[in-house]
């Protein structure tokens, strides 16, 4: 294990901070590891991704802790074969997208 995978790793299991502190991680992470993604019609949604299930974990407790939003889950495996798997949150409410945006600094009103 590399390094920063095990650095990885051992911050995602710390208990999360304070609320400020919480929104301030998930800040980075959608800065780091988020896609804005522009549907149909300009709907908006978040994506983001993560090389471990620990870290995918921890966004979404940090979603539902910040935001009240369960984003989706999912898997996605790399080819060729043997490569670890990608591990996607999804946040499809607009509203929600929108204001975890804002307040990443991601986009602006």
């Amino acid at each position: 294990m590399s390094f920063s995978s095990a650095t990885k790793q051992e911050l995602s299991r710390l208990p999360l901070g304070r609320p400020c502190c919480q929104h301030s991680e998930l800040a980075a992470f959608v800065r780091m590891a988020g896609t804005l993604e522009i549907g149909a019609g300009g709907a908006l949604a978040l994506r983001m991704d993560a090389d471990s299930a620990d870290i995918a974990r921890r966004a979404f407790k940090l979603l539902r802790s910040c935001y009240g939003v369960d984003g989706e889950f999912s898997i996605r495996h790399r080819h060729p074969p043997g490569m670890h798997p990608r591990y996607q949150l999804r946040v499809k409410d607009e509203a929600a997208a929108r204001r975890i945006l804002e307040q990443a600094g991601v986009l602006s009103q």
